[in-house]
C-alpha cells in the first residue's frame, strides 16, 4: 500500500511539472509569434563613431537605397565641399562622388541634410547596420569622418 502512494505522489509531481513546462512553451511560442524576440522590434535609429567635428542628429534609410542623414558642423571651420559619401551594407560598397546632395557652404554651427544613394537596405521595417564615410574639405584640407548607423528601413 505504501508503494502505491509513493508512485501516485511521484506521478502527480511529474504531471504538475509537465503542465508547467507546457504552459511555458505556449507562452514562449506566443511571444515569438508576436515578434518580441526580434532585435528590429526595439531598434532605434543610431549613429556612432563620428568624431566630434560632425555631430549626428538623425537619419532615414529608404527602400531603393536613399540614405538621408543630418549633421551639425561643429568643426569650428566652414566646410566648403563634400567630395563623396561612401556606404557599406552587407559587404556591398557604394560611392556617391561629386554629387551628394548638400547645401554649400556649410558654416560652423549649421545643420545640413546629406542625401546619398547607397545599397538597397531591403523592405520597410527591416533592420540595417551601415558604415558611412563622409569626405569633405575645409580651408583646402581634405577630411574624412566615418561612423556606423543602424536602424529600421522607413518609407
Amino acid at each position: 500500500m505504501a508503494r502505491r502512494r509513493k508512485g501516485q505522489a511521484a506521478l502527480e509531481y511529474l504531471t504538475t511539472y509537465g503542465w508547467l513546462l507546457l504552459i511555458i512553451l505556449i507562452v514562449a511560442a506566443s511571444m515569438t509569434a508576436l515578434g518580441l524576440f526580434k532585435r528590429s522590434t526595439y531598434q532605434q535609429d543610431t549613429c556612432t563613431g563620428f568624431a566630434k567635428g560632425l555631430l549626428y542628429s538623425e537619419q532615414k534609410y529608404q527602400p531603393g537605397g536613399t540614405f538621408t542623414i543630418v549633421f551639425n558642423n561643429n568643426l569650428g571651420k566652414t566646410i566648403t565641399y563634400v567630395t563623396k559619401v561612401v556606404m557599406v551594407l552587407n559587404d556591398v560598397t557604394t560611392k556617391t562622388e561629386n554629387n551628394p546632395v548638400v547645401k554649400m557652404p556649410w558654416d560652423t554651427g549649421e545643420k545640413r541634410v546629406v542625401v546619398a544613394g547607397g545599397p538597397d537596405p531591403g523592405s520597410i521595417g527591416s533592420s540595417y547596420s551601415l558604415s558611412v564615410s563622409i569626405y569633405f574639405t575645409t580651408e583646402g584640407i581634405d577630411h574624412i569622418q566615418t561612423g556606423t548607423c543602424a536602424g529600421k528601413v522607413e518609407p
